[in-house]
């Protein structure tokens, strides 16, 4: 074999180890991030009943592999829609978990199958959104514990 053929034989598995371990790695950030995300359904269930009608907005980042900025629209103490702004983690079919999320009114949904960290990290960013917004409702004085109903102002 002549030696411009082997030297781009040796690139091209040279290229196509690294593109193997980048992508282990990714596939190791992403597997700790699902693992570790602990998502209080109670605490979002309570601020759901008790939040105005509105939109609220939360972005989500982790170690610079996921990202997700989106808005949850509430009415009549119903999530109505969930629009995402910006979504950077490589698994847009986790998206599907969404709409599970407004079928059920409910945090409880199953992430989709090979898009489990980017649907935690979509979950994760709807409970935020929510509570965020309770934190800054008047009257707030912190945020509610399990069993603490959300309380409006002078209510």
């Amino acid at each position: 074999m002549k030696r411009p053929v082997k030297i781009a034989l040796i690139i091209i598995g040279v290229l196509g180890a690294l593109t193997l371990a980048g992508r282990l790695f990714l596939h190791v950030i992403a597997t700790g991030y699902a693992r570790t995300v602990k998502l209080d359904e109670g605490a979002f269930a309570r601020a759901l009943k008790h939040l105005p009608d509105g939109e609220y907005t939360a972005e989500s980042h982790h170690k610079g592999y996921m990202a997700v900025k989106l808005s949850v629209q509430v009415k009549g103490h119903r999530i109505n829609h969930v629009e995402i702004h910006k979504h950077s983690t490589g698994r847009k079919r986790s998206e599907q978990v969404l709409k599970r999320v407004v079928a059920a009114q409910s945090l409880k949904v199953d992430a989709v199958s090979g898009a489990t960290a980017s649907s935690k990290m979509l979950l994760k960013t709807i409970e935020k959104a929510l509570l965020s917004a309770v934190s800054q409702q008047p009257g707030h004085k912190q945020s509610p514990s399990p069993g603490q109903p959300v309380a409006p102002p002078n209510g």
